[in-house]
C-alpha cells in the first residue's frame, strides 16, 4: 500500500513537466542530437573542490543545527550534473535597454515563460537547469522565474538575489 501523488496543477491548468523535458533533454544528448557544452554536463577541478567545501558546511551545518530546515545549496542541472546552486546565476547584460528597467525585465520573463508549479510544493525542486534551457524550454517554476530574474539583474547592475522560503498556495498556483 502506497501513498497516490498526483502532479501539482495550477490555476491555468499547468502541471510540472521538467522531469519528462529533462528525460527527454538527457536521451537527445546521448544519442549526439544536441549540442552539449562541457561545463553543463561536467565539473571541472574548481567546481568539484567548491562542492566539496559546500559538503562540508553542509555537514557542519546540520550538525550544529539539527532542527534547522535544510537548504537548497546543490542541484543536479538539466544533464544530471550536481552544482552549486549559485553557479546557475549568471550575470547577464541584454542589447534590449527596457530590461535595464526591474519591472520591464520582470515583466519580460512573466509574460516570455509559461509556469508550472513545482513537482512537490514542500520541497526545492531537483533539477535547477541553466538560464538558457529554460529560455528554450520557455517554461519554468519558481526557482527558474527566480534564477533567469537574478541573472538579467546583476547583469543590469542591479543587486540582486534569490532566497528560498514558502508563499501561499493561490502566489504559487498563480491563482
Amino acid at each position: 500500500a502506497g501513498i497516490m501523488s498526483f502532479p501539482q496543477i495550477s490555476a491555468q491548468g499547468n502541471k510540472s513537466t521538467k522531469a519528462a523535458r529533462t528525460k527527454a533533454l538527457l536521451k537527445a544528448a546521448k544519442e549526439g542530437l544536441i549540442p552539449t557544452p562541457d561545463a553543463y554536463v561536467s565539473n571541472n577541478h574548481k567546481e568539484n573542490l567548491c562542492l566539496e567545501y559546500v559538503k562540508t558546511f553542509e555537514d557542519n551545518f546540520t550538525r550544529l543545527f539539527p532542527d534547522r530546515v535544510g537548504r537548497y545549496l546543490t542541484s543536479k542541472n538539466e544533464f544530471g550534473v550536481e552544482k552549486f546552486v549559485c553557479t546557475s546565476v549568471r550575470p547577464t547584460q541584454l542589447q534590449y535597454r527596457e530590461m535595464y528597467n526591474v519591472n520591464k525585465c520582470a515583466e519580460f520573463i512573466a509574460h516570455y515563460l509559461d509556469y508550472e508549479p513545482l513537482e512537490n510544493p514542500k520541497a526545492p525542486p531537483s533539477t535547477l537547469p541553466s538560464s538558457t534551457q529554460v529560455l528554450d524550454w520557455c517554461v519554468g517554476d519558481s526557482f527558474d522565474f527566480a534564477t533567469l530574474l537574478c541573472s538579467y539583474l546583476l547583469g543590469a547592475g542591479y543587486d540582486a538575489y534569490v532566497v528560498q522560503g514558502y508563499a501561499p498556495k493561490y502566489i504559487c498556483e498563480r491563482d
